[in-house]
């Protein structure tokens, strides 16, 4: 059995899976089949019949491809307070912990209007440089100039 603490999780065990291998460095662990690995992870999270834990809400934001300053902006809430939930330095509340759920499940969709809103949000989040717009004025009115 393998503790797979590196997700970022203090109680997930692998059973199988995965294989310790020699490198240069020393024994590392290669796991099979990562991202099917997270998804099952996720899913059991989503799953839980308890409020979640500030690890599991990260982990789930995390797998979202979601900042803190997104899923805060989301929430209402600043990207500190996220991080004091992540921290569990601040209570988890249950509109919190019932939203970061059913994001996780739309964001998996196939067809969700979700996951492009999501991946705008991100492209967006990520490129926060500013843009430069032109005009000109061409005798017969204001239109955007190419830049």
């Amino acid at each position: 059995m393998y503790h797979y603490d590196t997700c970022g999780l203090d109680n997930v065990y692998l059973l199988n899976g995965f294989e310790e291998i020699e490198t240069s460095d020393g024994r590392a662990v290669s796991i099979h089949k990562l991202d099917e690995l997270h998804q099952a992870i996720a899913e059991s999270i989503v799953n839980l019949r308890r409020r979640l834990k500030g690890d599991e809400f990260r982990f789930l934001r995390i797998e979202m491809d979601m900042s803190q300053k997104m899923i805060g902006a989301l929430m209402g809430k600043k990207d500190q307070t996220i991080a004091k939930w992540e921290k569990n330095e601040l209570a988890l509340p249950t509109l919190a912990d019932a939203t970061v759920r059913q994001l996780y499940i739309e964001s998996t969709g196939k067809q969700s209007q979700l996951r492009g809103i999501f991946d705008l949000i991100n492209h967006l989040d990520r490129t926060q440089q500013e843009i430069e717009l032109r005009f000109e004025d061409s005798g017969y009115g204001w239109h955007s100039a190419a830049s």
